[in-house]
């Protein structure tokens, strides 16, 4: 299980790399949702926070105990999350 903060900083993380700016936008700029089970939503935005898009947020869950996001411009995007298995000898 991720705790909360991780989903946060994980969906924040996905909009700053998806706006291309880093940490010039401070994190307490905008707020995105905290609950596990609930899916990831850019929730508010203050002034600091002029993204150039609404963002949508994606959850993926590449592994057990792992959490990762996706941002993306379109709202109607689809996306999957696709984990291969190696095999007893590597290849």
């Amino acid at each position: 299980v991720v705790a909360p903060w991780g989903i946060a900083l994980n969906a924040k993380e996905a909009i700053l790399k998806a706006e291309g700016v880093g940490l010039n936008i401070p994190l307490d700029a905008f707020d995105v949702s905290l609950l596990p089970g609930t899916p990831a939503e850019l929730l508010a935005t203050r002034p600091k926070a002029a993204f150039r898009h609404r963002w949508k947020l994606h959850d993926l869950a590449p592994g057990a105990g792992m959490a990762a996001a996706l941002a993306s411009a379109n709202p109607q995007a689809k996306v999957s999350c696709f984990r291969f298995e190696q095999t007893v000898d590597g290849l």
